[in-house]
């Protein structure tokens, strides 16, 4: 799929929004047909003009919904997560 946003933030950070509906099969030892469950998945990929990219996800199953873009945001631009 194609991400749904990307903003340029004014320190040049280009911030990558996404979000997947899907279904999961679990597979069972006896080949009997398992029960699907929709999930929600929602990722934020910040890229640093420096290079770095720090990627956050959150899934959920459905009626639970995944961890808004704003708190993934949050997460992805907090100070410090860069490898040193």
């Amino acid at each position: 799929g194609h991400p749904l946003e990307f903003v340029t933030r004014p320190d040049g950070s280009v911030i990558e929004r996404d979000e997947r509906d899907y279904s999961t099969v679990p597979m069972t030892n006896d080949g009997s047909k398992a029960e699907s469950t929709q999930e929600t998945s929602r990722s934020v990929v910040v890229s640093r003009p420096n290079g770095t990219q720090v990627s956050v996800s959150s899934s959920a199953a459905i009626p639970n919904v995944p961890m808004t873009f704003e708190q993934l945001e949050f997460l992805a631009t907090t100070e410090g997560l860069e490898i040193r």
